[in-house]
């Protein structure tokens, strides 16, 4: 048994918005003589913090897929992840990987499948578009560093406590001679 490590980019999987050709892998491994698993990984919308992999039709539509702006007023590119539109292509990819199922159901061609979606913002320090402002704003912002001032204290505790322990033995090792062990 062969197991094949398949990388394909969203625009690969679906060239035409709502037009996914994934299931043409799967019998291309069922039809072959050796038995093939085939793991999939898939660069989908957002791929180090950039659309690279993103379909055109997600690259050339801004005023539906929109860009993550700076703090002077210019888009990125990124898209951004407060727009919902942004999600559903990756989402429509999810949701048909779990179909796969019922259509793999005997060979179990399919082992593992990975959506790689690494957001992210290189350019700015986040995204200033209406939609980033509102969720910048938002209120749960200060819930939670009410929440770290309160444990505030507690979490130097420990890491006092934790510095005062010796290390153990291949930290040092690990941190190299001359570098403070935690």
């Amino acid at each position: 048994m062969v197991t094949v490590l398949q990388f394909r980019e969203l625009g690969q999987i679906e060239p035409v918005e709502g037009n996914l050709i994934l299931p043409a892998w799967i019998r291309f491994c069922q039809r072959t003589q050796i038995r093939l698993r085939l793991i999939l990984a898939v660069f989908a919308t957002w791929k180090n913090a950039a659309m690279e992999f993103a379909p055109s039709w997600v690259k050339t539509n801004p005023k539906r897929f929109k860009r993550v702006i700076d703090a002077s007023g210019d888009e990125l590119w990124s898209l951004s992840a407060h727009c919902k539109a942004n999600l559903m292509p990756t989402k429509r990819l999810s949701l048909r990987f779990v179909t796969l199922k019922s259509v793999d159901t005997t060979e179990h061609t399919v082992i593992a499948i990975q959506i790689e979606n690494e957001p992210g913002i290189v350019g700015s320090d986040r995204d200033y578009s209406p939609e980033g402002e509102a969720a910048f704003n938002n209120r749960c912002f200060d819930v939670d560093i009410g929440y770290t001032k309160i444990r505030r204290r507690k979490i130097i505790r420990t890491v006092a406590k934790c510095r005062q322990k010796p290390p153990a033995p291949g930290l040092r090792f690990l941190a190299g001679r001359g570098m403070p062990a935690i």
